[in-house]
């Protein structure tokens, strides 16, 4: 016992002090590439079941080196057009997914969940939030469904977001969501969830936009303070969550889990079935149809990028593709369809034709310049092709 003891606090020493240097280097390259501003309120919260959430009722306004947005939150912590605006009830669609379907980058009236609005005069709702995994996305469609009542769900599905199942950081690099963890006396991956998450109040004082200088500054004592106890707090949430145990027990032979990997195909065949299986009952319950849009992650393709990588992408998409369509299959939902990325990838090789832009070179034309998301042009393709598929499965 004594021995455990002594191995557990030279291990949070050394951490401290790995934290401490690893804290001072962010710092460095922070000072070399300027943060993001955010004037406002703290835009994410924790939330015990989804390990993160808008917060409601929320005005802010983000500033990056050359992209902009105001972001705006109703009574139930959706993204909406202005201040102020209350969630119309029922809806016709309700958007799921990550930070492509909350917007990120782009002014509200820019995102295709707007967009597909306007072409279809539907009440919608924006569910989306930055960083979620297909359990998080789903889990926040859980929250609130019996209020929203859709008629469609569509839920924007990127390969990552299995990807995303299987790891522990979410929002800020502080909160922590639900992820699948291998138990090694159950022999499968199961359910682990958050047992810590920092309070609001922490997470506003330690946000990246407080810690991250927007312009260079003086390095002083104070910066390097903040940014360790960043890290001590991540810390804290490694014990909280057990993962400090796990690796202590790891080094004498008793470990009880270990992350499972993202790329096995039973393990995206078990989080995509039970990600059918929970969308089926909703949409029986509720009487709402399901339409599960492939985006069309067009980074992966883009002609600059390595051919390995391109071919990577083309066999994970196909391979979900197929673990989707069984699933369907399997659970008997007919009212669940799920759309590949032919057609939309389909329109933004037309565009970039008609406008004059090499095939395959998307990040010249669609792709934001100091973010991982589509300008509003590529949202404008977005919309047209989620319209499209609605039309043609005649689900509205």
């Amino acid at each position: 016992m004594n021995v455990l003891l002594i191995l557990f606090f030279v291990l949070i020493a050394f951490s401290f002090i790995y934290n401490a240097v690893k804290s001072y280097q962010e710092y460095l390259k922070k000072q070399r590439n300027p943060g993001t501003v955010r004037k406002g309120a703290q835009l994410v919260v924790a939330d015990p079941y989804t390990g993160s959430k808008l917060a409601p009722n929320v005005s802010t306004f983000i500033q990056r080196a050359i992209t902009k947005e105001h972001f705006y939150t109703n009574d139930l912590g959706f993204r909406v057009e202005r201040k102020g605006l209350k969630q119309s009830v029922p809806v016709d669609i309700a958007f799921i997914g990550c930070s492509w379907v909350m917007g990120v980058g782009v002014e509200y009236e820019q995102t295709y969940v707007y967009k597909v609005s306007k072409m279809l005069n539907a009440n919608v709702a924006n569910l989306g939030v930055g960083t979620y995994s297909i359990t998080q996305a789903i889990r926040i469609l859980e929250k609130n469904i019996d209020l929203l009542k859709p008629r469609i769900i569509v839920y924007s599905f990127l390969n990552g977001h299995i990807s995303r199942d299987f790891r522990t950081n979410t929002f800020e690099g502080i909160l922590r969501r639900p992820i699948y963890v291998y138990y090694k006396n159950k022999k499968k991956i199961q359910i682990m969830e958050p047992r810590y998450n920092p309070s609001n109040k922490c997470l506003e004082t330690y946000s990246y936009y407080k810690m991250y200088p927007s312009i260079p500054h003086d390095y002083s004592f104070k910066d390097i303070y903040g940014y360790t106890i960043r890290q001590i707090i991540k810390l804290n949430s490694m014990v909280s969550n057990g993962a400090i145990t796990n690796l202590i027990l790891k080094r004498l032979g008793l470990k009880r889990w270990r992350y499972g990997d993202s790329y096995l195909e039973e393990n995206r065949k078990t989080i995509i079935n039970d990600a059918i299986s929970r969308l089926h009952h909703l949409s029986q319950k509720y009487s709402s149809k399901v339409l599960i849009h492939n985006l069309f992650h067009y980074k992966m393709l883009d002609m600059h990028n390595k051919q390995s990588v391109r071919d990577k992408y083309k066999a994970d998409t196909k391979k979900d593709l197929e673990l989707f369509g069984k699933a369907i299959k399997s659970e008997g939902a007919k009212d669940i369809f799920f759309v590949s990325i032919d057609q939309e990838k389909e329109l933004y090789d037309n565009w970039l034709k008609k406008n004059g832009f090499k095939y395959g070179h998307y990040l010249e034309a669609i792709h934001l310049p100091d973010t991982n998301h589509p300008n509003e042009i590529g949202n404008g393709i977005i919309a047209e092709s989620i319209a499209k598929q609605i039309k043609k499965y005649s689900v509205l």
